[in-house]
């Protein structure tokens, strides 16, 4: 191979000089735009006219390494051999966390490199995540952006849902899963269960609905009903007259909510009637028994005489005797 400059400007003087596609080629040595070979070589003789094929260097064959992340090993080698440079492919393994097991993680040199004939690329396998164990840290009660701040640093996933919560503020976590303190492989994944905050139903009007209907209408919406009763001469029995709560509101679950039910029309009362005058009764004197007066004590005198005793008494008939049979 020669330099233009090893060759004096009147060498070529009598040579038929031909610089055609074919001239122009790879070179390691030379930089491009350099006449790096001849066909004739240098000090040869030649016979004038002759054909004199000179060689012009487009400088070292390069390509650019391509970018073969998260492609197959089959596919990344398909790649590389259709490149313009002639390479070695080397294979390599390592873990990691983003690519799956089998799909390439990345390439020495990197892509976007500059890749020269005959040079040695390394392509790296995913082996998949390496196995190892965490702790699951306690988040429930804890603002959801803090928790997954918290799951990340653990290298934990998380997937979330969300639903009402009378006791939790709404954006906190309200439970999880696994439970904390629960020892798990890095990259499991950690369910939230986020809170929207309390429930809040709008309230619908019952108004002329009848009592039934109406409770029930109250109680699926998670409200508890009271019912009072007047009468109406309007509204009929069993019928809502009003609600304590206006259609529209926005209510919690669990607010009382008390319906006025109409009893009919109040009953009236007969006009008053006089009693019919009545004789106070009669009442008898109590029967008195006449005082009982004893009669004076009385000395008792001599005791007659037999003569005294026997004799009548005047006025009484004398006794007879019996007739004798």
């Amino acid at each position: 191979m020669s330099h233009r400059d090893e060759i004096p400007k009147d060498a070529y003087q009598g040579l038929h000089r031909v610089v055609n596609e074919r001239s122009w080629v790879y070179n390691s040595e030379w930089p491009g735009g350099v006449i790096c070979d001849q066909s004739i070589p240098a000090g040869e003789p030649y016979q004038p006219g002759t054909e004199l094929f000179l060689y012009v260097s487009l400088g070292e064959k390069t390509d650019q390494m391509p970018e073969l992340a998260n492609q197959t090993m089959e596919n990344a080698r398909k790649i590389l051999e259709a490149l313009s440079v002639e390479i070695t492919i080397l294979n390599d393994t390592e873990y990691s966390d983003t690519v799956k097991e089998g799909s390439i993680t990345r390439t020495e040199p990197p892509a976007g490199s500059t890749l020269k004939d005959g040079q040695y690329v390394t392509v790296f396998t995913s082996l998949g995540r390496e196995s190892k164990l965490v702790e699951v840290p306690s988040v429930q009660g804890t603002a959801a952006t803090n928790a997954i701040v918290v799951l990340d640093a653990r290298h934990l996933n998380y997937a979330s849902t969300e639903e009402y919560s009378s006791t939790v503020a709404a954006g906190y976590v309200v439970s999880q899963d696994p439970a904390a303190f629960t020892e798990v492989e890095e990259g499991t994944v950690v369910h939230l269960v986020i809170s929207k905050g309390k429930e809040i139903v709008t309230m619908v009007s019952v108004v002329g609905d009848g009592e039934n209907s109406a409770a029930q209408t109250l109680t699926n919406m998670n409200l508890v009903v009271e019912i009072e009763r007047e009468y109406s001469a309007s509204v009929p029995e069993g019928v809502v007259i009003r609600q304590s709560a206006a259609a529209g509101a926005e209510l919690y679950p669990g607010t009382v909510v008390t319906l006025t039910v109409s009893r009919g029309a109040e009953p009236t009362e007969p006009p008053p009637t006089e009693p019919p005058p009545t004789e106070p009764p009669v009442t008898e004197p109590p029967a008195t028994e006449p005082p009982v007066t004893e009669p004076p004590a009385t000395e008792p005198g001599p005791a007659p005489s037999p003569s005294e005793s026997e004799q009548p008494n005047p006025g009484e008939p004398e006794p007879t005797s019996a007739p004798q049979p």
